[in-house]
């Protein structure tokens, strides 16, 4: 009887023995998938602005970017701000990331900032041998050190898309003064540049920019912020303060812009 009590001790513990060794190697293989992946699903969630690069801060009018694709062969597209970038990488390990040689175009960058950022970001990316993602910016490293600082900016939108562009003014609500009167110089203008969710142009005589928000065929202004040169027609203020009142807009055959207040057509532009 002692026997097989005995035998069945001894089955029991090699039972559980073989389960834990089985459960290991499980709970590992999760870990190493989790490091593996390391977040890389928000690296296609965004279009990534450059911010900084070798140590210098990128200026906002710079159009330096990456955009990521997974596959199985994934690959990187976007701008050096001068010349467009495409090529593949590799992502492995615990946040380490791989740059393929990348193709570029060969369009010269005559103006000397751009030019240096264009040869700093590439340097960048072919140093850069791993990555981070926080608080919405994406940190290419060589080693311990930052090379590269990306920001994250939403995909362009249809409607964003079809807002792009420069639109001149042909029609203002409301006043008893003719477009020519109002603005003796030059019509005023919108240019939208999204995902910047700022517009800028011309209120007929000043320069000028303002923050902007759309949502679907929604869209507001903010206060603008224009330099300060004397106008003649006075039809500026006029203009800055109808855009305040705009809550919708329509596009009609992707040339006429025409912003609504309420249910009322208050100005409409033209496609240059």
């Amino acid at each position: 009887m002692k026997n097989i009590f005995l035998s069945i001790a001894v089955l029991t513990s090699i039972i559980c023995m073989n389960s834990c060794k089985n459960t290991k190697p499980a709970a590992s293989a999760s870990s190493v998938t989790n490091n593996n992946a390391g977040g890389s699903e928000l690296l296609f969630q965004s279009i990534w602005k450059l911010t900084e690069v070798k140590g210098k801060m990128v200026g906002s009018e710079s159009k330096a970017n990456l955009a990521f694709t997974p596959g199985q062969v994934s690959t990187v597209a976007g701008s050096t701000g001068c010349n467009r970038i495409t090529g593949t990488f590799e992502l492995s390990g615990e946040h380490v990331i791989k740059f393929s040689p990348l193709a570029t175009t060969r369009m010269a960058c005559m103006d000397e900032i751009v030019s240096t950022v264009e040869s700093n970001f590439l340097a960048a990316l072919s140093k850069a041998d791993h990555w981070s993602i926080v608080n919405n910016e994406l940190l290419l490293k060589n080693g311990d050190s930052t090379i590269a600082k990306l920001m994250a900016q939403k995909p362009v939108s249809k409607e964003q898309a079809k807002l792009n562009g420069s639109w001149e003014l042909n029609y203002l609500s409301g006043s008893k003064i003719a477009l020519n009167g109002l603005f003796p110089g030059k019509k005023p203008t919108l240019i939208f540049k999204f995902p910047a969710p700022e517009v800028s142009g011309n209120g007929g005589c000043n320069g000028f920019s303002a923050k902007v928000t759309v949502d679907g065929n929604k869209i507001s202004f903010g206060d603008a912020l224009s330099t300060m040169m004397a106008c003649e027609g006075n039809g500026e203020p006029v203009f800055f303060k109808a855009l305040k009142t705009i809550t919708s807009y329509n596009i009609t055959g992707d040339t006429t812009l025409t912003l609504i207040a309420g249910d009322i057509e208050t100005m409409r532009f033209a496609k240059k």
